[in-house]
Formats: structure tokens, sequence, C-alpha cells
């Protein structure tokens, strides 16, 4: 181990200011040289923990200005998102954990539901709609959200809220899984769209088909079509035994035209023309003769028919 000294040399003189001898003084410092230098490793420390803690500063204020910043675009995103789920068309909910929490119902699947906001907003699907109760729908639910496998239904029949009472409806629905970040399910995204009108227009469509079928075959009447742009013509089986057509479902409406009697067919012509013409109202009516080739038997028809427009979509 060293040792350190401070040495001083301080010289004697006599009156005549000669010096006569030298005083020389030493100081232990090893101590004091000891402690500076441990002042100066600290602060050399202090000096170095101050940079690396400026630097980190400096990184943390980085990292929160992105944080901030990243947090402003998901909650941006957020609000786009819920904005189209809003004005989206169709019903839409989202359903979080095993519970089915009502976390967003938009406008149109409340108004599926009969429910108001404040009813369902917060709280377990089972527990807001209670009328649900007997009906598929929680299973469906519970077996989405354990399976992790969508759900989709066609033209389903539910009972839904209608003030105090329940109503029948036809929807279609999806209960889509709703996968966090780690591929579990995290809750259920309900698709609805009410389709009762819809499917009531067509039922009763159908409904008057088979009803006006019904009457076509008691009457015993023969139906036939005409498309001008390809110039087809089709009938019912009655109508082309009348005219001794083969049984193709389609024919050239010469053929037909060939069965009536010659001094009837222009005017079968021109009564098809005319049905057909802008100033027309689009009935045709008249009365004519036909001989087929098989039977050659004449008969007397009426016939009365209506002109129908399609409309062509623009491109």
């Amino acid at each position: 181990m060293l040792d350190y000294f401070d040495y001083e040399y301080k010289a004697l003189t006599d009156q005549n200011h000669k010096t006569w001898c030298i005083l020389n003084t030493a100081l232990n410092v090893t101590s004091r040289r000891e402690f500076l230098q441990q002042i100066r490793q600290k602060e050399e420390r202090e000096h170095a923990l101050n940079e690396e803690m400026a630097s980190t500063l400096e990184e943390l204020t980085s990292t929160n200005e992105e944080l901030s910043s990243f947090i402003k675009q998901l909650a941006h995103s957020r609000e786009y998102i819920r904005t189209i789920i809003e004005q989206a068309p169709v019903g839409i909910a989202m359903l979080k954990g095993h519970e089915h929490i009502i976390e967003i119902a938009n406008p149109a699947i409340l108004n599926i539901w009969g429910r108001k906001e404040s009813e369902v907003i917060g709280f377990p699907h089972e527990k807001a709609r209670p009328e649900m109760q007997g009906q598929p729908v929680n299973i469906w639910l519970k077996e989405v959200y354990n399976s992790g496998k969508p759900k989709i239904n066609t033209e389903f029949t539910v009972k839904l809220l209608d003030g105090d009472a329940l109503r029948e409806a036809v929807v279609n629905s999806i209960y889509q899984p709703i996968l966090s970040e780690d591929g579990t399910v995290s809750g259920v995204l309900v698709i609805l769209e009410e389709i009762t009108q819809q499917v009531l227009e067509r039922r009763k469509n159908e409904n008057d088909q088979q009803m006006l079928a019904l009457a076509i075959d008691a009457g015993d009447l023969a139906t036939f079509y005409y498309q001008p742009d390809t110039n087809l013509f089709s009938g019912n089986t009655l109508l082309k035994n009348w005219f001794g057509l083969s049984s193709e479902e389609n024919l050239d409406l010469s053929v037909a035209l060939a069965v009536i009697l010659p001094e009837d067919r222009d005017g079968v012509i021109n009564a098809i023309k005319h049905s057909l013409s802008k100033n027309s109202d689009g009935h045709y009516f008249i009365e004519y003769r036909i001989q087929n080739n098989a039977d050659k038997k004449v008969r007397l028809l009426q016939a009365n028919g209506r002109v129908f427009m399609i409309k062509k979509a623009m491109h």
C-alpha cells in the first residue's frame, strides 16, 4: 500500500536576511487523497447516471408520444368502427365474454329487438332479453363462444318483443366469434336482418300463383307467353293441344301464327304490334279462329293479355 504526503520546504533567515537553514515538514495525505478520489469517482458515476437518466427520459418521452399517438389513432379507429356500426342498415350487436355482455347495439338491431339502448347496454344478453327464454338464440350464442365457429341462419322464425307482447318475425342471422390477439374467443358479433315483410310478400305471391294455376286448370283456360326480344312463344298444355304444337316449351311465334286462319292472321299480328307500341295501354284483346293440322277442327278463340315492361339496368 502506498502512502501519499504533502511536503513543504521553508527557508529560515537571520537578521541579515541570509538563509541559515531549510525547514522541511511532511503531512500524510493518503486518507484525504483517497477521499477526494472517491468523491471524483462518485461525481463521475453521478454524471454517467445523469446522462443515462437523460437518455432514458428522452426515450420515455418519445415512447410516450408514440403511445399517445397510437391511443389517439386507436380511439379514432374505434370511433370510426362504431360510426359504421351505428349507420349500418342491418342490425349489429357486440357481446363480450361468456356472459355475453352487450357492449354495442346499433339502432337497427334495437328496432328489431323492440328494445331501447338503456335497457340492454352493459347487461348480459340473457337478462336483457328475457323474451328469448325457450328460444334457441341463447343456446347458439354459447355454442359459438365455446366452439369458435360461426352460426348462420336463413329465414329463421323467432318471437320478438313488440310493446308488452310478442310478435312472430322472420330473420336472417349470423353469430360470428370475436377473437382476441392470442386467438381465444372474447365475444360474439351478432348480425341480424329482419325479412318478415319480404317473406310474407313472397308467400302471398306464391299463393296467388297457385290460386291462378288452380283457376286456369279448373276453368279449362289456355295461357300463353310471348317475348318480343327473342320472338319466342310458349303456352300451357291446353293451348299447345289447340294449336297442334309440339311439347317443346318455347317455339317461334311464326309457328303459332301459321295455325290462325289466313283471314284472321293479320288482325292478330296488328293487335300484338299495337299492344307493344308506346301509345298502347299494354292491353291485348282479340277474337280469332284457328285450325291445326292434327284434328283440322276450327276453334274460335278470345285472347286477353297484358304487356309487362322490364327495366334494364344502366351500365
